[in-house]
């Protein structure tokens, strides 16, 4: 499920490589896709090339969807009265951000990086490397606040099957993937 999310070196390989790969085609097929196609169609008529204006609605798309699945599952594990008063937002704060952060990152290897051809290099990775956890360090706490407040973390009503899922998966690679370093 998740691909050593830590080791990102940019916000967009964090979400398109490495964090919750298990749904990445489901995030592909419904919202990202029926976005694009009918969003090319309907401002295909109004622009002369409408594809990368696009692309940025059916990725923020995605962003948006999520973002509303993860404000659902705090109001329905706080109760609507709690979610209001406390965590109401967040979510949505969080995604946009991110989609905004990957947005400023695309602009960046556009301009900057492209003229001063640094994309290869070291001090690249690096900078884009810092640039994640930075950015992840102010963000992080806007999802993960609705979800610890209530040990949603420590809810796993299965929690005696773990160290037989953990031998499943350590002994079948294709799998191994979906799981991250949490098996390791």
């Amino acid at each position: 499920m998740m691909n050593h999310p830590v080791k990102a070196k940019s916000l967009n390989e964090f979400w398109s490589q490495r964090w919750h790969q298990l749904f990445k085609q489901t995030w592909l097929a419904i919202p990202f896709r029926p976005v694009r196609i009918l969003s090319v169609r309907g401002l295909s008529s109004i622009m002369k090339n409408p594809k990368s204006i696009s692309f940025m609605l059916a990725f923020i798309s995605v962003f948006v969807i999520s973002a509303l699945m993860h404000e659902y599952a705090i109001a329905a594990n706080h109760g609507l009265s709690i979610y209001r008063r406390f965590f109401m937002g967040e979510q949505l704060l969080f995604f946009m951000a991110h989609a905004l952060g990957i947005l400023i990152e695309q602009t960046m290897q556009a301009t900057v990086v492209k003229r001063w051809f640094i994309k290869s290099t070291i001090a690249h990775k690096l900078i884009g490397h810092i640039w994640t956890v930075t950015f992840g360090y102010f963000t992080f706490y806007y999802i993960m606040n609705g979800f610890i407040s209530n040990e949603f973390y420590a809810e796993n009503p299965i929690r005696f099957l773990n160290p037989y899922i953990l031998r499943i998966v350590r002994e079948t690679p294709a799998v191994r993937p979906y799981f991250g370093s949490y098996i390791y």
